[in-house]
């Protein structure tokens, strides 16, 4: 977990200039652990298993996804649909949990995003816990790693 604790920042700041040309900054006031502390957010997870055995959960409001899915799908703002919507937050997450997988010199599989509702909760039965809060075109989001 520590090197995911070390990673992370760097990870979602790649992610986030290379893919959408955004930047996004560590909310370092708000590091406490809230579960679905926005309103209107989604909420998609993916699992790492093998010697590691992760779950990475994205909590990312709606209005901050719509805003990112026009880099994915080469459309106006106005045009992006439901489903695009969908997509660029099962692909966000999944390009997230793929850099984490990265980090480590094992062998790993990852699963596939799920998209979760915003009631379900991190399962209690974990062994550790890291979540960071972010913002990014004035809106905020968080990124829940859990090991079981």
């Amino acid at each position: 977990m520590e090197m995911i604790k070390e990673n992370l920042d760097r990870i979602v700041e790649q992610v986030f200039l290379s893919t959408f040309e955004l930047p996004v900054v560590p909310d370092l006031e708000r590091q406490a652990i809230d579960i679905n502390p926005f309103s209107e957010d989604l909420r998609c997870s993916i699992r790492v298993m093998g010697g590691q055995n992760l779950k990475i959960v994205t909590d990312i409001p709606k209005s901050l996804i719509k805003k990112l899915a026009p880099f994915f799908f080469a459309c106006e703002p106005k045009d992006v649909s439901e489903q695009d919507i969908l997509d660029t937050m099962t692909e966000l997450t999944n390009m997230l949990g793929g850099n984490i997988k990265a980090l480590f010199d094992q062998e790993l599989s990852l699963g596939l995003p799920v998209l979760e509702t915003s009631e379900e909760q991190v399962e209690e039965n974990h062994k550790e816990r890291f979540f960071r809060h972010y913002d990014c075109a004035n809106e905020k989001f968080c990124i829940d790693v859990v090991s079981h």
